[in-house]
This record gives C-alpha cells, sequence and structure tokens, in this order.
C-alpha cells in the first residue's frame, strides 16, 4: 500500500494523476462478472435437486426447487426474492410484512417489467444482474482513484468471490443498494453533492440502512468549505427524503407511518447493544461447530468476520466518510440480532460496505490473497448450493 501511495504522489508531482474514467475498468470487470455468472448458473444446474420449500419461507408464493436446465435462470428464486416479486406484480398488502422491504427495488422490477413485458423474475434477474456488473465498474473506478489500479483489480475479485456473492446475482436489492451507494461515494468525492444526493436518496429507498449513508456524505461535506461547503450539507441530506415519503405512503395507505417497522416484528428481532450480539455470536459459533444444527451459526460468524476483522486492522486506509458510513451501518445492523441466531442475514448486510474489500485487499497480499481467492470460492460454491436448494441461507 505505501508502495502505491507513492507512486501516486509520483504521478502527482510529474503533472497530476491520469483522469479516472468508468470505461477504464469495463472489460475485466466484464470478464469477471461473466466468469461468475456463469459458474452460478452451472451449480444450479448440476446440483439443484427436488426439495419442498420450508414452511418458514413466509412470502406464500413459494415453489419447490426441481433439477433442470431452467434452474440456470432460477436456481437463485428463493426466501426473500419472492416477496420482492410478489409486491412488484400486486403492490404492498397490509395485513403481512411485506412493508419490511423498501420500495426502490420493487419499482425497478416494475419499470423494467412495464417496457419489456418481461415477467417478475425476469426483470428482478435483470435488474440485480446489471446493478452488479454497473457496481464492479463504479468500484473499480472508485478504488482506482482512492489507491491504484493493481488494489481496484484485487478489490473487484475479492467481492466477486466473497461467499455470499450469490445475493448480487438473485432477484434481490442487494446489487441495486450497492451501485447506489457506490454511486454517491463517487459523486460526493467529485464534490458533486446533489448527485451524490440523488444516489444516496435511492439507495434509501432501497433499503433502509441506506439512510446511514447521511453521516458519510455530512462528513465529506464538512470538508469542504464556503458556498460549496452549504449546497453539500443540504445535499448530504437528501436520502432522508426516501424514509419519510415512504412512511407518508404507509400513513396514506394504512394510517400507520411506522409499518415498515412494525413489520419487522415478523422477524422476530430485538434491539441489543452490539457487543452483546457479537459476543453471543461468537459463543454459538464455537458451539456450532459440535452441533448438527449450528452450521449455521458457525457458517454466519465466519463470514461476519471475514468482513468485520480486515476492517478492524487496517481501518486506517480508508477516508473519515467510508469509515463513518461502515461504523454507522455496521453497529445498525448488530443492534437488531434474531437471538436464536443472532448473526441472521448480517452477511449479506455486510458485503455491500465495500471499503472493508479494501481493507481485505490491503491485508492479503502474495499468497495469502491467492489463498484467501481460493477459500472464497470454495465458500461460495457451497452457500449458493445450499441456498439454492432451500437452505436457511438469507
Amino acid at each position: 500500500m505505501e508502495t502505491e501511495r507513492a507512486q501516486q504522489g509520483a504521478a502527482t508531482a510529474a503533472g497530476g494523476p491520469t483522469p479516472v474514467r468508468f470505461r477504464d475498468g469495463v472489460p475485466f470487470c466484464v470478464a469477471v462478472f461473466l466468469v461468475l455468472r456463469l459458474a452460478l448458473s452451472l451449480l444450479a444446474v448440476l446440483t439443484v435437486g427436488t426439495v419442498q420449500p420450508p414452511s418458514s419461507a413466509g412470502s406464500g408464493v413459494e415453489v419447490p426447487a426441481t433439477p433442470g436446465w431452467h434452474n440456470a435462470i432460477d436456481g437463485t428464486d428463493r426466501w426473500d426474492a419472492l416477496w420482492f416479486e410478489r409486491i412488484a406484480r400486486n403492490g404492498y398488502n397490509p395485513q403481512d410484512a411485506s412493508a419490511a422491504f423498501f420500495p426502490g427495488y420493487p419499482l425497478a422490477i416494475r419499470a423494467i417489467g412495464s417496457i419489456t413485458s418481461l415477467s417478475e423474475l425476469s426483470s428482478g434477474l435483470l435488474v440485480s444482474n446489471v446493478a452488479f456488473l454497473c457496481a464492479l465498474v463504479v468500484l473499480f473506478a472508485l478504488t482506482t482513484r482512492e489507491f491504484s489500479e493493481s488494489m481496484a483489480r484485487k478489490t473487484t475479485l475479492l467481492v466477486a468471490c466473497f461467499p455470499a456473492i450469490f445475493f448480487f446475482l438473485s432477484p434481490y436489492s442487494e446489487s441495486l443498494f450497492l451501485l447506489m451507494s457506490l454511486l454517491a461515494f463517487w459523486w460526493a468525492r467529485a464534490r458533486r453533492p446533489w448527485l451524490s444526493g440523488l444516489a444516496g436518496g435511492l439507495a434509501a429507498l432501497t433499503r433502509s440502512v441506506g439512510v446511514l449513508i447521511v453521516p458519510a456524505l455530512l462528513v465529506e461535506a464538512l470538508g469542504q468549505r464556503g458556498e460549496e461547503r452549504r449546497q453539500a450539507i443540504v445535499a448530504s441530506l437528501v436520502p432522508l427524503l426516501a424514509p419519510l415519503l415512504y412512511f407518508a405512503y404507509w400513513q396514506a395507505r394504512a394510517g400507520d407511518a411506522l409499518q415498515p417497522l412494525h413489520a419487522q416484528d415478523s422477524w422476530f428481532r430485538t434491539l441489543e447493544f452490539p457487543l452483546v450480539t457479537l459476543g453471543h455470536a461468537v459463543w454459538l459459533g464455537i458451539v456450532g461447530i459440535t452441533d448438527a444444527r449450528g452450521i449455521y451459526w458457525t457458517a454466519d460468524l465466519l463470514l461476519t468476520a471475514i468482513v468485520v476483522v480486515p476492517f478492524v486492522l487496517r481501518w486506517r486506509i480508508v477516508a473519515p466518510s467510508y469509515l463513518a458510513y461502515v461504523v454507522a451501518t455496521g453497529a445498525m445492523i448488530f443492534s437488531y440480532p434474531l437471538p436464536e441466531r443472532p448473526l441472521l442475514s448480517d452477511p449479506r448486510f455486510l458485503m455491500v460496505l465495500f471499503p472493508a474489500f479494501w481493507a481485505m485487499a490491503d491485508l492479503w497480499t502474495g499468497a495469502r490473497f491467492a489463498i484467501a481467492l481460493s477459500a472464497f470460492a470454495l465458500g461460495f460454491a457451497a452457500l449458493s448450493i445450499a441456498f439454492m436448494n432451500w437452505g436457511f441461507v438469507f
């Protein structure tokens, strides 16, 4: 990392670094995306069997997994994907837990469906896959601008091989959220506050924790001066409008502005101090090694540690705004555990925190980087197979 910074300094002294362009990373990102997409489809065709959805699936429109070539396309149509598709097709139902799913992704599915006449599943897959490819391109450019092109390549590979990465290629909101949050930081760092605020607003409309991008954008704004600073501060508050509009919708629809929060009760999460959550998760993760039912405790703990530990060790390499984003989001995620499985879904929630992958890329070099990629790839295969066969991976 020090060598890369020295090279950047030399470039600046020689007349300034070459401007970073999105298109510079397109060939590399497209190649990585295609390999990943093909690998997931191949795993689906080869490994999906006949499995009935668990009774806890919850959306009411689940279908059994069955073998066949169709899994190359629909093998990831599991768990929360059915909620998003049902909302896109029929809208929200005040009588169930659908309000917990913010509207950005269902609206994108409906928009694509109205333009192309594709089904909700096909539209969702199109949105997610295109958004993920675009997110890789933006991540590559942002990493190059913050660090170097070699760092960008390492980061892209780590993201693409992360064991839970199949969520980005499934009909889930993660890829759209990642793209919008990356664009918010890209424009914030480029001193284009209104575009940054707009992207942040779309991120907050896609996922409830997206509103936590506001502290990060405020930190970035406070580093400016004069009129630019005032504009940036105002623009950084734009993402707050997204949840306010969504709450207003529920007030008009059901007379309960807090319906999205009340809907979370269906998942039995409770308020807890983050360190208590982590302590409980560590204990269950250790116990789970010798408990046939505890494999998910252990897997949750390992995946969470992969994201959290490198960032704890390397947080100094990121700018304050990125630090604020990771800390605020991580604290929120760990504050609402499911007591029986405290890190439920946390790997999926944490993997959109892209600065954590910068920490991994900085920490793991040489042989350690190759070992990490290999371990990630094996984890990706194992978790993908479990997920597509209705395993409790969500």
